[in-house]
Parts: structure tokens; C-alpha cells; sequence
């Protein structure tokens, strides 16, 4: 298998739906009133970079770029072309959104789309976790999947709304860390506990760089929440961003070498 394309596809497209979900319910609540007023517009753009990066991503991964168009023509009973769809639903929301966003007048129905936009981005997820949770292959059929997948969405998103925040993220920052760190350890435990036992090589070392770096980004958090970064310009939050990033880059690898067929 090559799982490069697959990789940066999951994990970019699981950054944007994290991205999307905890950005929606951060500027609904009350307590994020200081975000600034381009936090919202700032995040579409990305979130929608994101998808058609990845999208676009997914396509390479056929051996025929030129017949991804066809890969929507089974939804009845194909999780993959029920994955394609919903992305490329999302992307489409996501343009709408954006579109409606920059103008006052359509606040409303820019409402309903937030909403059409969360449920697109749940039915993606679930979409990619029902497409990898096949029966014959053991290593991927329990709740790892579902597991790695979310926690990937959720650490990624929350990294990246810290480091969209700007100049606001200090104030973010005293919410948004139990949630990282509770995400960042419960992921790491996931790896070790549904992939620790294999006894690939290459798997084992990339569990154990994952490990460093797991241990690295809660460092972090636990000094910026301890207020031992003196440094105002925000290096800190691209730091832990770019590192979080890596280390569910270097889950998913893991995940993918943990292939291991049933035998049915």
C-alpha cells in the first residue's frame, strides 16, 4: 500500500473538520466574545483550503487522476464514494459560507449553512471511519479507528483555532488547554494500547517518535500555562501546532502499518 497520499489525506481533512466543529462552537459562545471579527471569515478560508488540498490529494492517490469523477457513482453502497461526497459537499457549504459571511445581509441563512456545514463535517467522519472499519482487516476493525480519528480532528483543530486567534489566544488559551492535553494523552494511549503490540520495526520507532513528541507538546502547554514563555510574538503556539501536526502525521503512518488482515 502506499499510504503517503492516504496520510496527508486523512489527517489535513480530519484537521479541517476539527477546525470546523470547535471554531463553530467557539464563536457561538458567550465567553469568546473578544475574538477578533475576522476570526470567523479567517477560519472558512482555511478550513476550505484545507478540504480542497486534501481532496485534490485523494485524487493523486488513484491510479487514474483523470477518473475521480466516478468515484461518487457507487453511494448506495460505497463508504469511499460516501467519503468523496460528503468532502466535496462540505467544500461547497464551505464556499457558500464564505460567500455569505462577507455580507451583512444574508446573517440568517448564514446560520442555516453553519449548521448544513457541521453536519456535512460529522457525516465526513463518519464516513472515513465506516470506509476503514472493514471486518477482515483485525487490526483496524475496534474502536481504535473511531478513536484515532476523532482525537486527530480534535487535536489538530484545536491547535490551529490557537494559532488562528492571533493576538487573542492567551485568553483562549486558559480554556482551550485541558482540552488539548486531555486529547494529546488520550491519543497517545490509543497508539500504545491498539498498536504497541506489533512487532514491525519500522512501526515500533514511529510509536516511539510519536511518544517524544507527545511528551514535548504537553511541555509546552504545561509551561505556557505556568506563564514560562516571556516570548509575546506567538513562536510558541506555531511551535505546538506544527508539532501536533507531525505527531498525528506519524499516528496515521502507524496506523497504516498496522495492516493486518484477518485471515477471512
Amino acid at each position: 500500500m502506499h499510504h503517503h497520499s492516504l496520510v496527508l489525506f486523512t489527517v489535513l481533512s480530519q484537521t479541517a473538520v476539527g477546525t470546523l466543529i470547535c471554531s463553530e462552537i467557539i464563536c457561538k459562545s458567550v465567553r469568546f466574545h473578544f475574538l477578533a471579527d475576522n476570526f470567523r471569515i479567517n477560519s472558512l478560508v482555511i478550513i476550505l483550503g484545507l478540504l480542497m488540498i486534501s481532496l485534490l490529494i485523494a485524487f493523486f492517490h488513484l491510479s487514474r487522476p483523470s477518473n475521480a469523477i466516478y468515484a461518487i457513482n457507487n453511494l448506495g453502497s460505497s463508504w469511499l464514494s460516501r467519503e468523496v461526497f460528503f468532502i466535496s459537499l462540505l467544500i461547497l457549504i464551505l464556499v457558500i459560507s464564505t460567500l455569505l459571511e462577507r455580507s451583512s445581509r444574508f446573517t440568517v441563512l448564514g446560520k442555516y449553512f453553519s449548521v448544513f456545514s457541521l453536519l456535512a463535517s460529522i457525516l465526513l467522519i463518519y464516513s472515513m471511519i465506516r470506509l476503514y472499519m472493514l471486518p477482515s482487516v483485525q487490526s483496524w476493525h475496534n474502536p481504535a479507528t473511531p478513536v484515532s480519528f476523532i482525537m486527530t480532528s480534535l487535536a489538530c483543530g484545536l491547535g490551529l483555532i490557537l494559532l488562528l486567534a492571533g493576538k487573542q489566544t492567551t485568553q483562549l488559551y486558559g480554556v482551550i488547554f485541558p482540552l488539548i492535553l486531555i486529547v494529546i494523552i488520550f491519543s497517545l494511549l490509543n497508539s500504545f494500547i491498539f498498536f504497541g503490540w506489533a512487532g514491525k520495526p519500522d512501526l515500533k520507532l514511529l510509536l516511539i517518535f510519536r511518544t517524544g513528541l507527545s511528551f514535548f507538546i504537553v511541555l509546552i502547554l504545561i509551561l505556557k500555562k505556568i506563564n514560562a514563555f516571556t516570548n509575546k510574538t506567538g513562536t510558541w503556539v506555531v511551535i505546538l501546532f506544527v508539532i501536533i501536526l507531525i505527531s498525528e502525521i506519524l499516528n496515521r503512518y502507524i496506523f497504516f502499518l498496522s495492516f493486518k488482515k484477518s485471515g477471512l
